[in-house]
């Protein structure tokens, strides 16, 4: 099935700023959106977004990360309800924060993995 939508990054392509995409790169752009506000920078929707960025500066421990996790699920669930999550795993590599996210779509049953980088992601 093709879908129309805008994608991160924005980018022009020959079908235009709202070119076909598939399901899967719609869902995941939405979640980097998301992932990428910060929380309360939407005007109108002020619980959009998150607080994720602060975590790149704290001490990183086992609860840090636990607390990293919780967050990140919370925030998709409550800002895109085609968003299923079904796995959030947060590890920590020398400086480098790894999040693994396991989603599905909630309407077609379709799951997908991904694993970013939080600086990458963030900036």
């Amino acid at each position: 099935m093709e879908y129309r939508g805008l994608t991160a990054p924005v980018d022009k392509t020959n079908g235009g700023y709202f070119a076909s995409a598939t399901l899967e790169e719609l869902l995941w752009s939405s979640l980097l959106l998301i992932m990428t506000t910060d929380k309360g920078s939407m005007p109108g929707r002020r619980n959009f977004g998150n607080n994720i960025a602060s975590f790149l500066f704290e001490q990183i421990n086992s609860q840090a990360l636990g607390d990293l996790q919780y967050q990140i699920k919370k925030v998709i669930e409550n800002n895109d309800s085609r968003i299923r999550v079904d796995n959030v795993a947060v590890t920590y590599n020398i400086d480098t924060i790894f999040i693994k996210l396991k989603i599905g779509n909630k309407i077609s049953r379709q799951v997908y993995e991904k694993t970013f980088s939080l600086s990458d992601m963030l900036y």
